[in-house]
């Protein structure tokens, strides 16, 4: 069996990339007229004059596909991806909703989602029209959190909803445990280990990262502990930034405390899954996570998440352990 697939990041690695035994994954990439049609945002976001958010402009490169030439494959295995061919069969795994354009992303993302307003959205009638198609066979929401969102939307669209909702199968990500037991970590949790807390998270901002070393910094003036960071500082919407120099502070701020703090901008996944298993507690006081990947791979190396409760994250942190404020 051969499937085309349009991505190779750690989602795609996460969720379904190589899962097929035997299965040969092809890239279609640079098989996608809307990657040609749009490719000159490719050149100023090279060039760092791209004048759009993250989300505008992922919307506009990453989310349609139609091919420029025969694909050769089975079936087609997309994220978030609406292919608007209507021959080749294909699935899509959903990480909040599809299809994902800003108008979308907005209306979801809002305190009170109002998914009437997209009625008149051409943009999301045509792209509910693919996924309506035959040859679209499932999509798969990766939380059941997403399969509610996507429910939602297409409660506001009676035309294609129903033929739609019928495909819908929720698949949560797999996690193969990394430990048998406690005594498998090496570590004892008594008094006489220095105590390593662990956060791994590449948006730093959204995923909580400021708040973890804001909040450590403080109690290490108390306590001796060590904190393992991972993250590429990076930055994602401007409602998560507080200044025009977040990250400047934020480097600085773990420049000054390098004594306590051992700092890697990324590692391989092998390598993260080691450090999970060598730190006592977990951090992410995220404040917006679609899933929360690292949460499961720090479950699976037995070590405790402390996190907020959002989204996907209340399926994955047990019943008894959630405290929200009231």
């Amino acid at each position: 069996m051969k499937i085309g697939v349009l991505s190779k990041n750690y989602a795609a690695q996460r969720l379904f990339l190589n899962k097929v035994k035997g299965a040969e994954y092809k890239d279609l990439r640079f098989n996608n007229c809307h990657l040609w049609r749009n490719a000159h945002l490719f050149i100023l976001r090279a060039m760092g004059k791209l004048n759009m958010s993250p989300e505008e402009a992922a919307a506009k490169l990453f989310y349609d596909y139609k091919s420029v030439f025969p694909t050769g494959c089975d079936v087609l295995h997309f994220f978030n991806t609406v292919n608007h061919d209507k021959r080749t069969p294909w699935v899509v795994s959903v990480e909040s909703a599809v299809p994902w354009p800003l108008s979308v992303t907005r209306c979801v993302e809002s305190a009170e989602p109002c998914f009437s307003t997209l009625r008149g959205d051409k943009y999301v009638m045509a792209a509910l029209d693919a996924l309506a198609r035959d040859n679209c066979l499932a999509l798969m929401p990766l939380s059941h959190c997403s399969c509610n969102i996507q429910k939602e939307l297409l409660k506001e669209f009676p035309e294609c909803g129903e033929a739609i909702s019928r495909k819908l199968v929720t698949l949560l990500p797999p996690q193969e445990p990394q430990v048998s037991s406690i005594e498998e970590k090496g570590i004892s949790y008594s008094g006489d280990e220095l105590f390593t807390f662990v956060y791994v998270g590449r948006n730093y901002f959204r995923k909580g990262g400021r708040d973890t070393v804001e909040v450590l910094t403080r109690l290490h003036k108390k306590y001796d502990f060590k904190l393992v960071l991972v993250s590429a500082l990076a930055k994602d919407e401007a409602k998560y930034e507080r200044t025009d120099h977040d990250i400047e502070d934020a480097r600085r701020l773990i420049a000054l405390n390098s004594d306590w703090i051992e700092y890697y901008a990324e590692l391989p996944n092998s390598a993260v899954l080691e450090k999970l298993k060598k730190a006592h507690v977990a951090l992410l006081p995220t404040w917006m996570d679609t899933f929360a990947y690292s949460v499961l791979e720090c479950k699976a190396c037995g070590t405790p998440v402390i996190s907020t409760s959002l989204r996907a994250l209340t399926e994955v942190n047990p019943g008894a352990a959630d405290r929200r404020a009231s």
